[in-house]
């Protein structure tokens, strides 16, 4: 006979849980700890009714996280909202048991009375984990979801590259040459960059990556080693950006005449 289950919303006695629940069904995500807790726990849209726990003999089993960004005071968009589920998984032991149809009812109930008209996978600016869905990992994530009539909009691209085994092509040195004649210079972070740094980003890219740098030089000027972001300059001017936050690079990016 299969066990008994049942959801209820997120408490802090989850948490352990919780994560054993993401660590073993997110194969593709690395979703420790610390990356729960910045993410979820400390994102000031979260609401613990937007974040399901399947439960089974009083253990997580499964959970979802939904997020209604324009809930939170620091989200003033005038746009009609949509709202974002960024976690979905399922213990394997307990799949097809409808638990994840339960968990993301739930997590779609959640939206639907926050005021949302439609409902997004993954791509949360604040905090995603993972840009989309892995299509070639979590192959039967997608099914399950194109089943319960979510479409395929666009396919974002995440990246991975073994540092320890990476090797400076041969070519670049001569391009820094280049690059270097024609008044170009690659440096890190310093405060008399920001105001032209802010512009670029301002004006080249969407909003969520002036957050991206925001942070990264705030944690900078508590004490984190300057390296963390790059600037690509032409005189007084930033032209390129590049940045990385613990297990993740990016947003790298040019402007578009470069």
């Amino acid at each position: 006979m299969a066990a008994a289950w049942h959801v209820e919303d997120f408490r802090g006695s989850h948490f352990g849980g919780v994560l054993q629940v993401l660590e073993t069904a997110l194969t593709a995500d690395a979703i420790g700890r610390s990356a729960f807790v910045r993410k979820v726990l400390l994102d000031p849209a979260l609401e613990c009714e937007g974040a399901p726990v399947a439960l089974v003999g009083g253990r997580p089993a499964g959970f979802g996280l939904a997020v209604a960004p324009w809930k939170s005071a620091e989200d003033v968009s005038d746009q009609s909202p949509a709202g974002f589920i960024t976690l979905l998984a399922v213990l394997p032991e307990y799949r097809r048991r409808g638990i994840g149809s339960s968990l993301l009812e739930r997590c779609e109930a959640y939206l639907r009375q926050a005021g949302a008209r439609e409902c997004r996978i993954s791509p949360y600016p604040r905090g995603y984990f993972a840009p989309g869905v892995d299509m070639r990992a979590y192959a039967q994530g997608v099914e399950f979801l194109l089943r319960r009539g979510y479409e395929i909009v666009s396919r974002p691209v995440s990246m991975a590259c073994d540092l320890t085994r990476f090797v400076e092509p041969a070519w670049l040195e001569g391009r820094h040459a280049e690059l270097a004649a024609e008044g170009f210079t690659l440096e890190a972070y310093r405060p008399e960059r920001i105001p032209a740094l802010m512009h670029f980003l301002r004006r080249e890219f969407a909003e969520d990556w002036l957050r991206f740098a925001q942070s990264a030089i705030e944690d900078i000027e508590r004490g984190e080693t300057p390296e963390r972001v790059f600037m690509a300059c032409l005189g007084e001017e930033v032209v390129g950006f590049s940045h990385y936050q613990r297990e993740r690079f990016g947003p790298i990016g040019v402007a578009k005449e470069y």
